[in-house]
């Protein structure tokens, strides 16, 4: 028991570290008060430091799956890392302010605890991404130029919606159909909540703020 609960802290923890912000620190740069840490890294400073924060997030997310399928525990315990290490990436307790909105630790989750499902679920995430970044690449030859985009977020939010019943029809272990089921849930609470009280008092339509964060991760379009 004792050991659960140090890996599930270690996940946590492990998903808490803020590897972006102290990539933009060494370089001279504050990220704390940008929407997206990885794009302002990647345009700020440059795209090395930018795909290194990906992949340390990445990483946050399968980490902690491996190890403790590794040490051959119960499903269930690394379902549960899996999602903590995305909420710590979401939410770190020692610095909050540089907490991310969990799609780049949230898939690489979701990719270890099963592939074949998360192939089938990332379509929409795929073609959102193709949406996006296909057009400015051919104009611009540039992935992280031009104004947000509203195919890439819609598709995010339709691949984590898609998992849990995909995982289900795929007769995935309950544990996989319900950390899918908490991974979307989580998505959705951060897109939701974060800096929700700024925007709400320069909002004209609530409604629509509401709806353009759950589709498009931000509040006015």
């Amino acid at each position: 028991m004792v050991a659960v609960v140090a890996l599930l802290v270690g996940s946590y923890l492990l998903g808490a570290f803020p590897q972006v912000y102290l990539l933009g620190r060494l370089w001279g740069v504050d990220l704390r008060r940008e929407a997206d840490l990885h794009i302002a890294l990647w345009r700020q400073v440059s795209p090395v430091p930018g795909f290194i924060g990906i992949v340390g997030d990445m990483a946050k997310g399968v980490i902690p799956i491996l190890v403790i399928r590794g040490l051959g525990m119960d499903p269930w315990v690394a379902a549960l890392a899996g999602l903590l290490a995305v909420a710590g990436q979401m939410w770190p307790a020692y610095l909050f302010s540089t907490g991310g909105r969990g799609n780049t630790t949230g898939v690489a989750m979701a990719l270890t605890l099963a592939p074949s499902t998360f192939l089938i679920s990332s379509i929409p995430m795929w073609l959102g991404a193709i949406i996006r970044t296909l057009p400015r690449f051919i104009k611009a030859r540039q992935f992280a130029s031009g104004p947000p985009s509203r195919s890439f977020p819609l598709g995010i939010i339709g691949g984590f919606a898609l998992m849990p019943a995909v995982a289900w029809w795929q007769a995935e272990a309950g544990a996989i159909v319900l950390a899918y089921a908490g991974l979307f849930l989580v998505i959705v609470v951060r897109r939701l909540s974060v800096g929700l009280r700024a925007d709400f008092k320069v909002a004209n339509n609530k409604r629509s703020l509401f709806w353009n964060r759950f589709l498009y991760d931000r509040s006015f379009l």
